[in-house]
């Protein structure tokens, strides 16, 4: 084989070449110059990618990332020689062969970049990287899911079934995945279509729900909100005492199945002065943002006098010990004097963003407005983390629950209960969230810990509750849901009738979209928004006959589109062959 050396030569000139060296039966590699661009040019762009390659490893996260820090450096400067060298057009007689195997070293750099490195060092993907595990646990994790979306199906209690979102870090496979499966429906999404009113819906409860609404997850699995969103059964990895324990081990992965007794139905009554309920007042909250006394008086509002006593507990300050390690709580406004103003303008120490570089048009949440409510802790010592180390004094066996409240968006953060990792949470991604405890024995020391690896933490509180699932079952027995019978319900049609004092309306559990018609008694009617997120219907007194249709927007006429381009397609196609049948006579 020979070798054809573009540079210095024009395409005429190395056609004509290759034309020669073909018609001898030779076989020919074709290697031509980069571009135009001067070795001075090639130099100085490595310079510029060289400059903002110190600018990550000074300001951003990968300073804490030296490997990540020393490949790219090599990578780059290794490119920069290799372009350089490959505009050489005089090379001595040692090396002759350097303009083959220049192109072909550029090409391995290349493919080891791509499929090799980039790889490990993105977090998070595993493919092809240092993070590796045996097939067969991936599978198993998969068919248990499987098989307990196939058990719910079969015990076709509710509308919906949930996986709890694991955090430890100790399962194989799926533990942080949303994925769906055959007969499987729930709360959890994440989609670039997802509907963000509803996610903030989803946030005032405290499940993981990121900064921009994009995205939230089943994170943690409660009686209350398992029943009203019809959750009827629960697969988890862990135990979960305040549910049916059914089975567990499928497979051997380690997955739970639980099945709640009471749930709603996706259509039920409610009181009407529910839908005056002030659903976003916790965004409005900047002392301390109570998670669980806000779903007692959510629940009161929906079934008012169903409830005795609160079924969420909080635990009394005297039962909970805080201690800081390697921290210490400074107030800083005392030594800065910064304004409001001033504090709003970029990305601030708790936990939030500017609204030039992250607007939220729909929650309440200003970062500047908790200025003088917050709790800032600073790290003492950076080569370990920080931590706030909870001792609670535990009283009874239900179910605890965390809530770690922030000034919008969460800091970077894990959480260990009694030493086992429950959940981490990057920086600035998920605002104030709840977790899930597990249940202890009475007389037990629990250790709550909030460690993290950041400089600072700021947060606004962080409470702890007792779920009394016994006040609860005793409540929900309570609830009269007569009035509403749910026909018919499948993707994109429901089928209600009502028959409703004139004191209670219907909700349901079905995000508020555009698309959905509303028609009572055959005559379209105003669907009436439940916090802006869920459908609600006012069907008036007596008996009524509800659907509820949804049509994609854009359907009809991307229909028509559609149409029209087939007729001229067709046309055109008719038109082009009498043309070519006249043109051939």
């Amino acid at each position: 084989a020979e070798v054809i050396y573009g540079a210095g030569k024009t395409p005429e000139q190395i056609a004509g070449i290759a034309s020669a060296m073909l018609s001898r039966g030779q076989k020919t590699i074709l290697i031509t110059r980069i571009g135009p661009e001067t070795a001075a040019e090639i130099a100085k762009g490595g310079g510029i990618l060289l400059a903002a390659l110190f600018v990550a490893q000074s300001l951003g996260e990968m300073k804490k990332r030296d490997q990540a820090f020393l490949f790219n450096l090599c990578f780059i400067v290794g490119l920069v020689v290799i372009l350089i060298l490959m505009k050489k057009e005089k090379w001595h007689e040692q090396l002759k062969d350097m303009p083959v195997i220049l192109p072909g070293l550029l090409c391995l750099l290349t493919v080891f970049e791509v499929v090799i490195m980039a790889p490990i060092l993105s977090s998070g993907i595993s493919t092809m990287s240092l993070h590796y595990g045996f097939a067969d646990k991936y599978n198993a994790s998969i068919l248990a899911a499987e098989d307990c979306a196939e058990a719910s199906a079969a015990v076709n209690n509710s509308f919906r079934s949930e996986m709890e979102q694991d955090g430890t870090g100790n399962t194989s496979a799926i533990d942080d995945s949303g994925a769906y499966y055959a007969g499987y429906n729930g709360i959890s999404i994440f989609n670039s279509n997802s509907n963000k009113v509803f996610n903030r819906f989803l946030k005032q409860f405290g499940y993981h729900v990121n900064y921009n609404y994009f995205t939230a997850s089943h994170t943690f699995a409660s009686p209350d909100l398992d029943a009203f969103f019809s959750i009827g059964t629960v697969y988890t990895w862990r135990d979960y005492s305040a549910a049916r324990f059914v089975s567990e081990d499928f497979y051997d992965a380690g997955l739970k199945f639980y099945i709640n007794d009471n749930v709603l139905p996706p259509v039920f009554p409610v009181d009407r002065s529910a839908f005056d309920f002030d659903m976003y007042s916790l965004e409005k909250e900047i002392t301390g943002k109570n998670y669980f006394s806000f779903r007692n008086n959510w629940y009161d509002s929906l079934f008012p006098g169903c409830f005795d006593a609160p079924f969420l507990k909080t635990v009394p300050a005297d039962d909970v010990e805080l201690t800081l390690v390697n921290c210490a709580l400074y107030d800083m406004n005392t030594y800065t004097g910064t304004t409001e103003d001033e504090e709003d303008d970029a990305f601030s120490g708790i936990g939030g963003s500017s609204s030039k570089f992250d607007p939220d048009a729909l929650g309440l949440e200003e970062p500047s407005r908790y200025k003088f409510t917050s709790n800032t802790v600073y790290r003492m010592n950076k080569s370990i983390p920080l931590v706030l180390d909870y001792e609670i004094d535990n009283t009874c066996g239900d179910e605890l629950y965390i809530n770690i409240t922030a000034p919008r968006c969460l800091g970077e953060c894990t959480v260990t209960v009694n030493g086992k990792r429950l959940c981490g949470l990057s920086p600035r991604t998920y605002y104030s969230t709840v977790i899930r405890a597990g249940s202890f024995a009475p007389g037990q020391k629990i250790h709550v810990s909030v460690s993290s690896d950041s400089d600072s933490f700021t947060y606004l509180s962080v409470n702890f509750a007792y779920f009394d699932k016994a006040a609860f079952d005793e409540g929900f027995q309570r609830i009269d849901i007569s009035g509403v019978t749910t026909e018919q319900i499948e993707n994109g049609y429901v089928k209600i009738t009502s028959d409703l004092d004139d004191n209670r309306m219907i909700l349901t559990t079905i995000p508020c979209e555009e698309g959905w018609t509303l028609y009572i008694d055959g005559n379209k009617a105003e669907i009436t928004p439940y916090a802006d997120a869920l459908i609600g219907i006012d069907p008036g007194t007596g008996h009524h006959d509800i659907e509820l249709v949804f049509t994609a927007p854009g359907l009809k006429a991307g229909a028509c589109v559609s149409l029209l381009g087939i007729v001229m397609l067709v046309a055109t196609a008719c038109l082009t062959g009498r043309k070519n049948k006249a043109t051939k006579s």
